[in-house]
């Protein structure tokens, strides 16, 4: 037997974060046909909410101040989320979860000299050596080389006598 209370908690946080991001009021009709399966007494799967449930547990919400109900066209309820204490907290881990999204820029671009270098190296070793001049496209390119992971080093924040580097400075 599923424990019915684990199911309307699923229920419920999963309508309060879809009325949170919609940042508009949904009827229950629109909140349903997003709702999480559920587990339901005497089935073998977990089932989509009948509209009563949705209903329901939006009604206990409503109790506890977590969303406002008004009224919508005809028959149809509309529910709105009521800014709380849990806002904070959630704008924490959204900017948690989103910080890394803010460093990858500097990363790209760095990684985008980094690829200059090599091609532009790549080049001018391929021009060298076209000459017939093996031992200075060799020099230039190991020059290059050397440019490239310490353009590395710093995107990345490895240091140069880390593990991966075999603990020598390239």
């Amino acid at each position: 037997m599923p424990n019915i209370s684990a199911a309307t908690r699923i229920l419920g946080d999963d309508l309060l974060a879809q009325l949170r991001t919609a940042q508009r009021p949904l009827t229950t009709a629109q909140l349903r046909q997003h709702a999480p399966a559920v587990p339901v007494a005497g089935a073998r799967a977990a089932l989509a909410p009948v509209h009563e449930q949705v209903y329901r547990v939006l009604c206990g919400l409503e109790r506890q101040r977590l969303v406002v109900r008004s009224k919508a066209e005809g028959r149809q309820v509309s529910w709105s989320y009521l800014p709380n204490t849990a806002d904070h907290e959630i704008a924490s881990l959204t900017a948690a979860f989103t910080e890394s999204e803010t460093t990858q820029p500097a990363q790209r671009e760095g990684l985008a000299r980094t690829t200059e270098h090599l091609i532009a190296g790549a080049r001018t070793a391929r021009t060298i050596a076209i000459g017939g001049d093996t031992g200075g496209a060799a020099t230039a390119l190991s020059q290059v080389l050397i440019d490239c992971a310490e353009l590395l080093t710093a995107a990345t924040g490895i240091p140069a006598s880390s593990p991966i580097t075999g603990g020598t400075r390239p």
